[in-house]
């Protein structure tokens, strides 16, 4: 074998031994997803399983392929097709990238904007799981509601918004958000003239005043009378107020006390309001 010169680029056998490939979400699950669904049945519902097998199969075989050519030279090659899951990294880029234009056109020019955050308390993680689609369509409409009925009280301008729900943190962990992108101005209520926000000094009272509507909301449950039930939730618990210091405050319903459960709820239940630049950052 003859020796390498000492400026030389590495041999491809060298090459990956040093530099290993990046192992892939698809890899590790092509590895680790029957096993996980054998150990955790109940976790593993048909909806998870499907879309573990989507992110196991994209951009393989399994899933056919499609030939593209050069127009010019002629060159042809082969890909294999993507599975199109909105959970999937291979497939987001484009459709991020696609969203991202479009809602920058959402954007009104000189126009100062808020972001809003609101985070679903940690203990209705589990809750939030086995029912995605009533907790996660009951957090995006007690934000909103939130958002209305703040800036309506407090603005007094017809509010709007921008709303994405995130469903889990950078450890993928189950954490439900939502991000609100709010314009810091609207039609007045009165009048319909075009009316700028005043900035909220006080974020912390903003954020109680939110948090307040959003805790609210959460603890109807919308129409939806089994969430209602799962939450422990009564219409005649508690009443929450704001009082002379900011401070958030709980007023007992008739029955004279309160759930454990729905105060921890009203404690952890996180709101933040940031100024936000439309360009980014």
């Amino acid at each position: 074998m003859a020796a390498a010169e000492p400026n030389a680029e590495p041999t491809p056998e060298l090459a990956t031994a040093q530099s290993p490939a990046k192992l892939t979400v698809a890899q590790i699950l092509t590895r680790s997803a029957a096993a996980y669904v054998a150990q955790y049945p109940r976790q593993a519902v048909p909806q998870v399983q499907s879309t573990l097998a989507k992110l196991s199969l994209c951009r393989t075989a399994a899933l056919g392929e499609r030939y593209l050519a050069c127009v010019q030279c002629e060159y042809e090659c082969m890909v294999y097709n993507s599975c199109g899951d909105r959970h999937c990294p291979q497939c987001s880029g484009a459709k991020r990238s696609n969203w991202l234009d479009a809602s920058h056109k959402l954007i009104l020019a000189g126009v100062d904007h808020y972001q809003v955050v609101f985070t679903l308390p940690s203990q209705l993680s589990r809750l939030a799981l086995g029912n995605r689609r009533q907790l996660y369509k009951l957090l995006f409409r007690a934000a909103w509601l939130a958002l209305k009925e703040t800036i309506e009280a407090e603005q007094g301008f017809d509010p709007a918004g921008l709303m994405v729900l995130h469903t889990w943190n950078q450890q993928l962990e189950a954490h439900a958000h939502v991000h609100a992108v709010v314009p810091g101005g609207g039609p007045a209520l009165v009048g319909g003239q075009w009316k700028q926000a005043i900035a909220p000094d006080e974020i912390n009272h903003a954020c109680n005043a939110l948090r307040v509507c959003c805790v609210a909301a959460l603890r109807y449950g919308g129409a939806n009378q089994d969430i209602i039930a799962k939450l422990g939730n009564s219409p005649e618990l508690c009443d929450y107020v704001i009082d002379a210091n900011d401070q958030l405050k709980l007023t007992v319903g008739n029955d004279g006390e309160l759930l454990p459960f729905a105060k921890s709820i009203i404690e952890k239940l996180h709101c933040e309001i940031r100024k936000q630049n439309p360009n980014g950052g």
